[in-house]
């Protein structure tokens, strides 16, 4: 069973953590792999890694980034699973979260899996390091947000909690940047569920996260996959993986 779930969250949603990973025993650096974490309505979680392919950080830059076949191949294999483990149900809507920016090949390969999805989210996270105050001795409110545009928002993920009466952290909050929205749904509803999934992290005790449990655990995830052999078989359940 699961600890805990999102209880205002439509069913037949499914969340995916798209991250990528060096694989240990590798023959060489520039070799990545990409993996995706993804999470359902009814709070299960799966695991799966997709293809290897060739990344120059000197030339292209520090963060990997997939061409159409290989974002296709990747979120295919997502479906496939949920279909798997829902009695082969589509889900009715796709969340891709990702913390760097979309390629072009990578939403036209994300696209072209999600064909028979009705609606779809691509979003990609970050941080630039701004802060933000106000008066008092506490941080801003866990759920302030600032906008700069539909597709640019700052949101509080930490920050005071009036049910604790408190800031439960040691250090000054740095705000979670939403750097880009490729969507079907308005600011606010993604706004809402990445604050929701910083709740979902069953492995600590803190109040919540700075990141949502799509990005946060996919990295994590890729850290323990890099120990594994390219070709041997993994559990997909979320379970293996905490």
């Amino acid at each position: 069973g699961s600890p805990w779930r999102l209880a205002e969250l439509e069913p037949g949603v499914c969340f995916v953590g798209v991250s990528f990973y060096r694989e240990v025993f590798g023959e060489t650096p520039r070799i990545q792999t990409s993996m995706a974490q993804a999470f359902t309505a009814a709070g299960d979680g799966y695991v799966l890694r997709g293809g290897t392919f060739e990344w120059d950080e000197q030339r292209q830059g520090k963060s990997p980034h997939l061409d159409k076949q290989l974002a296709a191949s990747l979120l295919r294999d997502v479906i496939e699973l949920y279909q798997k483990q829902n009695r082969g149900s589509l889900p009715t809507r796709m969340v891709v979260h990702k913390s760097s920016r979309f390629w072009e090949e990578e939403l036209a390969g994300f696209e072209e899996a999600c064909e028979l999805v009705p609606r779809r989210d691509f979003v990609a996270l970050g941080s630039r390091g701004l802060q933000f105050y106000r008066k008092g001795d506490y941080p801003p409110l866990r759920g302030t947000y600032v906008k700069f545009s539909e597709a640019d928002l700052l949101l509080y993920t930490v920050g005071y909690v009036p049910f604790l009466r408190t800031y439960p952290g040691a250090r000054v909050p740095q705000p979670l940047e939403i750097l880009e929205h490729v969507s079907d749904s308005p600011w606010d509803v993604v706004l809402k569920e990445v604050l929701a999934l910083t709740k979902m992290n069953w492995n600590t005790a803190d109040f919540a996260c700075w990141d949502p449990i799509t990005t946060a655990f996919s990295r994590r995830v890729g850290q323990i996959l890099a120990e594994v052999p390219p070709g041997m078989k993994i559990p997909p359940e979320y379970r293996f993986y905490m």
